[in-house]
C-alpha cells in the first residue's frame, strides 16, 4: 500500500516460476483495487525475462531491487534494510522508484507499512541486473 495514496503495488508469480523460469510467469500491477493503472508485461510468455533482479548485502545492510523498463520509464521495486551510514540500524525502506528517460526525474513512492515480500521466490528465476558491479545475483538465462 503506497504511503499518502490509496494505491497498491503488487508483484505476482506463478508457483513454477523458479523451477521453470521460461514457462513460469511474473506480473507487476499498480493502481487502486479494481482499477489497475499499469500491468507489466502484457503477456505471460517469458515474462520473467522482462525483469532484472539486484541483491546486495553486507554487515548491517541488505538491498534488493526488481526492475523493468516500459515506454521510456524504469520502474524499480525496492527493499533496503539496515543502515548505510546515514540511517540508524534496523531502518527499512520499501517502495517503488520510477525514473523517466534522459533526466526526466525520479519519483519515489514509499510503502505505508512493511510490505509482504519474499524475494527468494524470484531470485534465480529473473535475470540479474548486469549494470551493477555490486550485484550478488548470479542467474543469467
Amino acid at each position: 500500500h503506497i504511503k499518502g495514496a490509496n494505491k497498491y503495488v503488487s508483484l505476482c508469480a506463478s508457483t513454477d516460476l523458479k523451477s521453470s523460469p521460461q514457462s513460469g510467469w511474473l506480473y507487476y500491477r499498480f493502481g487502486r483495487i479494481g482499477a489497475v493503472e499499469l500491468e507489466f508485461p502484457g503477456t505471460p510468455m517469458r515474462s520473467a525475462q522482462r525483469f532484472q533482479f539486484f541483491h546486495y548485502s553486507r554487515s548491517g545492510l541488505e538491498s534488493t531491487e526488481l526492475t523493468f523498463k516500459n515506454i521510456g520509464y524504469t520502474y524499480s521495486l525496492f527493499s533496503n534494510a539496515g543502515h548505510d551510514g546515514d540511517s540508524a540500524e534496523g531502518d527499512l525502506l520499501e517502495g517503488l522508484r520510477i525514473t523517466g528517460q534522459r533526466g526526466a526525474g525520479t519519483q519515489t513512492l514509499l510503502c505505508r507499512s512493511k510490505a509482504f515480500s519474499n524475494w527468494t521466490l524470484i531470485e534465480g528465476a529473473v535475470p540479474c541486473d548486469e549494470e551493477s558491479e555490486l550485484n550478488a545475483c548470479t542467474y543469467k538465462p
